[in-house]
């Protein structure tokens, strides 16, 4: 199930180990084993489906450069395009919740995590179920950690659509925000609550079969879950994250008339984030110099040559780390900067960058993967992620390179 590989994998790792400390220790082993495995199994997906992406949308830029008259071909290549930006964005949303970064937080806009989570969302749905959106307008930003929020939102609805069952049904997602100047309210979990200060909230509202009062007061306790197929995991891990944020969760629900799950989430105190340039003013921009280019998948090898080369620069290709040694002893007084695949066999992304670093110390060095959202890299460092169009190529080129 989609919601037991998550951001909190860990934990749930963890609870299952002391449901078992009673029992044979192969027991727990085998269980973590499968965990581990189910994470490890779609992230060497996503690294191999995030090249091939990556090769395709760069011809698709490189050829619409090329036939700007020819009308009727620019259609056909824009509706590549959309596709393929709508598969790399799923296959984003996958590693945000199977990422292991839990613990980075930092201002986010609620409704555009939730839009950006649409297609996955969909997906995720049986075709009896409708999802709708409620969401409101200039929206504060919320303190948080992505990856949390997007597997907050994911469980709510994929228990949503489990509480629909076969029926047809509606699940209506709606955010807004509200302030508090020491109000009591109820939390479902905790009880009466006094909270100060402006919050966020999403609701998540349901067309199922409903809960007893009885039921409400147990469906977040950990293993607990009323369905045959469930494991108990989901909405326990929707507490734990809601209570990671500061936040409040009230559940409104009676039998036969659907449930409506509320979540309360401060606002952020301050804004993150510079201004950047327009799409048009980047795609002006051109670079000089050569770039050592390091990737073991010849197909994104190529493209990105190509792309590199478009925008100015010349291009050394290497398919591995010890050939980027190799290649950097020769040629270090050429190099302007490395780009660097974080995902290759024998010597990875992170081993090749301290060996390159003993070469020479200051050479600017971009990170790329198919599989990591970010990585725990050096603030020198860049990083962005594969399938990348060719604006993010240049903006974040831009930010490892010394400025005039």
């Amino acid at each position: 199930e989609i919601d037991g590989v998550s951001i909190i994998t860990t934990r749930i790792i963890e609870g299952m180990e002391s449901v078992y400390e009673n029992q044979n220790e192969n027991t727990a082993y085998d269980a973590r084993q499968r965990l581990e495995s189910l994470g490890l199994l779609s992230s060497e997906i996503a690294h191999a489906l995030n090249g091939l992406l990556t090769s395709i949308l760069g011809h698709v830029e490189l050829v619409q450069n090329d036939i700007t008259k020819q009308i009727k071909n620019q259609e056909n290549l824009n509706e590549i395009r959309r596709a393929t930006l709508l598969a790399a964005d799923l296959v984003k949303q996958i590693l945000s919740i199977i990422s292991k970064k839990g613990d980075t937080f930092s201002s986010n806009n609620l409704n555009l995590l939730i839009s950006e989570m649409m297609p996955l969302l969909k997906l995720a749905l049986p075709h009896n179920v409708d999802i709708v959106l409620d969401l409101a307008a200039e929206m504060p930003f919320i303190h948080g950690n992505q990856a949390q929020i997007k597997q907050l939102v994911l469980n709510l609805v994929t228990n949503a659509a489990e509480a629909i069952g076969r029926d047809n049904g509606r699940i209506q997602i709606s955010t807004g925000f509200e302030h508090f100047k020491s109000d009591k309210i109820q939390d479902t979990v905790e009880g009466e609550l006094t909270i100060n200060g402006s919050y966020v909230y999403l609701q998540v509202k349901d067309t199922g079969n409903g809960l007893s009062n009885e039921l409400c007061s147990k469906i977040f306790k950990p293993l607990y879950t009323t369905k045959s197929s469930g494991h108990g995991l989901g909405l326990a891990a929707v507490l734990s994250i809601v209570r990671n944020h500061a936040g409040v969760i009230q559940l409104q629900s009676s039998p036969n008339r659907g449930a409506t799950f509320k979540i309360l989430i401060p606002q952020a105190t301050r804004m993150e984030g510079k201004h950047e340039q327009s799409a048009d003013n980047i795609l002006r921009w051109r670079g000089e110099g050569t770039v050592l280019l390091v990737d073991d998948m010849e197909m994104t090898l190529e493209i990105t040559g190509k792309l590199l080369e478009r925008i100015g620069f010349n291009v050394l290709a290497a398919s591995n780390g010890l050939q980027a040694l190799e290649v950097c002893k020769k040629r270090k007084s050429e190099i302007t900067f490395v780009m660097l695949d974080a995902n290759m066999p024998t010597m990875d992304g992170k081993q090749t960058f301290i060996r390159l670093r003993e070469i020479d110390p200051n050479i600017p060095v971009l990170f790329t993967s198919g599989t990591y959202l970010e990585l725990d890299i050096e603030p020198t460092a860049g990083f962005i992620q594969k399938p990348f169009q060719l604006v993010e190529l240049i903006r974040s080129i831009q930010k490892i390179l010394p400025q005039p």
